[in-house]
This record gives C-alpha cells, structure tokens and sequence, in this order.
C-alpha cells in the first residue's frame, strides 16, 4: 500500500516538474531566436571585403617591397673614372635622380652599375678617344708675357715670406707697399697678393713642388739617406710624426737636411711608429732599402734594445747605422753631472737666472 502511495505522489510530482520546465526552454527559445535576429543584420560589402582581406593576409604573410629611390652621389665626381664626364642633371625621372655624360650629351638614372655600363659602352668610348684628340683652347690663346710676369713676381714674393719665416698676414702690406714704391711698373700695379692668396700660393703651389722634387731625388737607384724621426709627446688621442732625411746632394757637395712629411697618427707604441714609418715611404714612393742611417730621441720606444723602432729596422735592415740625438745626450750627460755639484752651486745659477728676467 506504502508503495502504491510512493508512486502515485511521483506521478503527480513530475507533471509539475515539467511544468517548471517549460518556461526555461521558451525563454532559451526566444533568447536563441533574439540570438539569430541579432546577427541577421545586413552587414555592407566594405567591410565583408575588408575583413576577408585581412584574414588573406593574416593567412598569407607577405612584406610590401618598398621602392626606393635613385640620390646622386656627390663623391662620384671625384672618382678618376667618372670625373672627367661626368655631371649631376638638373632633372629628374619619377623622382630619381638622373646623371648627365658631358660627352655624349645624355642622361642616365643616377646608380653606380648604370653609370659603369656606360662608361663602357661602345659609344661612350668612341667620344672620350675623339675628345681626347681635339686639341685644347689654350693652344690657341697663349696667356700674355705681362699675366706670367705677375704671377712670377708673386711666386717670388709669397716664397720670400716663407723663407725668412715672416707672417704672412704681412702680405697685406706688402701688396699695396710695392704698387706705391713702383707706381711707374705695370706688372706692380697688375699684382694683387693678400694672405689668402699667399697662403694658397705657398701651401698648393710651391709647397707641393718642393716636396715633389725632394720624393724624386730619393727616388734615385743609389741614393742612399738617412732619417731623423721624432714624434709629440702630449697626451690627446692623435700624435704628429716628423720625418726628415738627411742625404749628400752631389751636384753642390753638400749634405742636406730634407723635410719629408708630417703625419698624423693614434698609436704610439714602437710597432705603430714602425709601421708609420713603411707606409710614409711607400706613400712617396722611395725604396727603404736605400735608408742606411736612423736617428732620434734616446727613449725605450725608439732605440730600446728588445722592442723598439730601431730593434725593428735592424731585422729589415742589418747595415743600418744609430745616430742618437746629441741634444738630448747632452742633456742627459749634464743632468748627470750637475748631481755631483754641490747644493750651493745650484741655487747661486738659479739665483743668477731669475734675477735677469
């Protein structure tokens, strides 16, 4: 009877149950059917494409090329083999730069390897050969005794100041000085020699001449010299080196102290000096083997006896010959002599020096 009521009350529970039920599954009904409305919106083709392009391209990562563009270099004017045609060409070609061959009148996209395809083809060749056997102007307009009198009259006078070792700011009088002094000579009156000019005169004309014509002395077969080097002792970053040879001219009997070059370098250890000093002499073209003598200041990095400039030269060249400097062994020797004197002696020199500045 128990069981019968049990079961009875169950079938009477679950109709109510289902009723519970039922709003649920329409109230997920109509959230499912609010669902559906919601994305049954029209949505505009634009954004259909855009979207469908940017998962093409999320899909198929692809780098865009970016193209760019031709510049002129300046510094191919200055390369041999582009300086006596070319020119940079005041237009342009959809924003590239363009180059002009003044030989064979034509432009060309301003890129090395273009350039260089050019400068070897047929046609560029055939008009460097012509222009070459064209002959110049100045053949034909020879300058005037009158121009060459005046530059050599500034030649002399920008080389005096050099020789005497006077300022050359002095040029600025001496120019108007000398057309007052002369008023009656046309070559003083035609002179104009300022410091700017004389300086370029001294540094680009006379200077570069002058040391041209000490390299090819030294470049002689059985011309043999010695050299004097010293280098700065201050403490920047780059150091200036000194070289001068001293060689015996046979046309004046003479032994002569030459001024061969000052260069500039970094390191200050023996082997950068020595290598310094090989890289001067291949620069100017003169054979190291013809360097029979070397002198300089007595420190440890010049003349040390293990690793020094001249312990190095001596491997290359075992009849090389050490002078060291006798300014500086005097003063070392007399340095060294001066300890053995007494005190008093010292102060009374002292005493004598100061008192006559």
């Amino acid at each position: 009877m128990d069981k019968w009521l049990m079961k009875g009350q169950n079938k009477e529970d679950s109709p109510k149950l289902e009723r519970k039920r039922k709003p649920e599954k329409e109230t997920s009904e109509a959230s499912t059917s609010s669902i559906e409305v919601e994305y049954a919106v029209p949505i505009p083709s634009s954004s259909l494409t855009s979207v469908g392009l940017a998962t093409s391209e999320s899909n198929n990562p692809q780098t865009k090329k970016i193209k760019r563009l031709n510049k002129f270099n300046d510094l191919w004017l200055q390369e041999p083999n582009f300086l006596s045609w070319l020119c940079k060409d005041s237009k342009m070609k959809d924003g590239n730069d363009l180059a002009h061959c003044m030989l064979c009148s034509v432009s060309i996209i301003a890129h090395k390897s273009d350039l260089i395809r050019h400068m070897n083809s047929d046609r560029h060749k055939k008009k460097s050969l012509e222009i070459q056997n064209i002959p110049k102007i100045s053949n034909y307009l020879p300058v005037m005794d009158l121009e060459i009198n005046v530059r050599k009259a500034e030649l002399k006078l920008a080389g005096a100041l050099a020789e005497n070792n006077i300022p050359i700011s002095f040029s600025d009088i001496l120019g108007p000085l000398c057309k007052e002094i002369f008023a009656d000579s046309v070559i003083a009156k035609n002179m104009n020699l300022h410091r700017t000019k004389a300086m370029a005169i001294i540094n680009n004309v006379l200077g570069n001449t002058f040391l041209e014509d000490i390299y090819e002395k030294l470049r002689g077969e059985k011309m043999f010299f010695s050299l004097i080097m010293d280098e700065t002792t201050d403490q920047s970053s780059l150091k200036q080196c000194c070289f001068t040879a001293v060689v015996y001219d046979e046309k004046t009997n003479k032994v002569e102290h030459l001024f061969l070059d000052m260069v500039e370098l970094s390191s200050g250890t023996a082997k950068g000096l020595y290598d310094c000093l090989h890289q001067m002499l291949r620069n100017k073209n003169i054979s190291i083997e013809n360097m029979v003598g070397f002198s300089s200041d007595t420190t440890n990095v010049m003349v040390g006896e293990h690793c020094s400039v001249f312990a190095l030269l001596k491997k290359d060249l075992p009849h090389i010959a050490l002078v060291k400097c006798s300014c500086h062994m005097i003063h070392l020797s007399s340095s060294k002599a001066c300890l053995k004197l007494p005190r008093n002696v010292e102060d009374f020199f002292a005493f004598c020096w100061s008192s006559l500045q």
